[in-house]
């Protein structure tokens, strides 16, 4: 993976793989709000693999991403 981002507490990005097998952009974005911050997190897949591996695996991906945020949420409410 590459670092294609890192602005200071607003954006992270990175990507990684081959462009025409499976090339995937990772990113996330934080933006103040009145009563917190909203966190984006965005993920892009591309090549000609890209639709037969996400169709493949896409409950368990779909599961690791819900575990991950709810734990990235969790994690960020006990730094209140």
């Amino acid at each position: 993976m590459t670092v294609t981002e890192m602005a200071k507490h607003t954006a992270l990005a990175w990507e990684g793989g081959d462009p025409q097998v499976f090339f995937g952009r990772h990113r996330f974005t934080l933006t103040p709000e009145a009563e917190g911050t909203r966190l984006l997190d965005e993920e892009v897949f591309t090549g000609a693999m890209a639709e037969a591996v996400l169709a493949e695996h896409r409950t368990t991906l779909e599961a690791d991403y819900q575990a991950s945020a709810a734990a990235l949420k969790e994690t960020a409410e006990q730094q209140q």
